[in-house]
């Protein structure tokens, strides 16, 4: 059989989802327990990869197991061994030709920034930013990064598949009160997004906002024939992996 299950986690303590040959990850924590209550070695295999110190709360993943005849209990007592900053939100059983990260047909991403020097409280869960900027600008050039674009000028990749090329479906940037302060919220959702790609698009954003760079910078990396990747690259506290759609 195979189940697909949603998990949230805190990235705080590990060097992000995949395994890695040095330091723990939250994909192998999970194995580790999923392996020891199925009581055969079980690999799983995510909707994607999130870095170091990036936070979820919707992340997907399938594995693949003999039979569960009750998925509340098993999800109870996933949840009983696992540490308290990874927790299972649900597992559902799915078709053999499911695939986490193949049959993804949105994602979203939010990125959240309170206004602060120091906070002790929220500094693992947020980006401080103590620069002052300009919220008219941001709502002026945001815009610029919906629809379909390459972008090449926003990731650390190489090569890519798709050529760089990605479909933003909405951005939008608001202010509320976010884990318990006062702040702001910069929402993407689109078909996919490339390593760095929402950190490196954010840095860019607050560097303009901030007069650390003009607003053709953005035009700039967003040309076609662009072989420029930005200086810019926000800070991954900040960054939660919200939702992933599938049909």
């Amino acid at each position: 059989m195979r189940y697909l299950a949603t998990v949230s986690y805190n990235g705080t303590n590990y060097c992000g989802w995949q395994k890695q040959p040095q330091g723990l990850s939250v994909q192998m924590v999970i194995e580790d327990v999923l392996s020891g209550i199925i009581n055969q070695r079980t690999g799983i295999y995510a909707s994607g990869r999130t870095d170091a110190g990036v936070h979820a709360i919707g992340q997907t993943f399938h594995f693949d197991s003999k039979e569960i005849a009750d998925l509340s209990r098993f999800t109870y007592s996933l949840n009983l061994l696992l540490p308290s900053d990874i927790k299972i939100v649900s597992i559902k059983a799915v078709p053999a030709s499911f695939d986490a990260r193949k049959s993804v047909t949105k994602k979203e991403y939010r990125y959240f920034l309170v206004p602060r020097a120091k906070d002790p409280f929220i500094k693992n869960i947020v980006t401080l930013y103590a620069y002052p900027f300009d919220i008219k600008i941001i709502n002026e050039i945001l815009h610029k990064l919906q629809g379909f674009h390459n972008f090449k000028g926003f990731t650390s990749k190489k090569t890519d598949l798709f050529h760089f090329k990605r479909t933003i479906n909405l951005v939008e940037f608001s202010e509320g009160e976010y884990f318990g302060a006062t702040g702001f919220c910069f929402r993407f959702i689109g078909d996919g997004f490339m390593r760095y790609q929402i950190r490196m698009m954010v840095g860019t954003i607050l560097a303009i906002a901030s007069g650390k760079a003009s607003a053709a910078y953005l035009d700039q990396l967003l040309m076609s024939d662009n072989k420029e990747v930005t200086r810019y690259n926000a800070d991954p506290n900040g960054l939660y992996l919200w939702e992933v759609s599938y049909d």
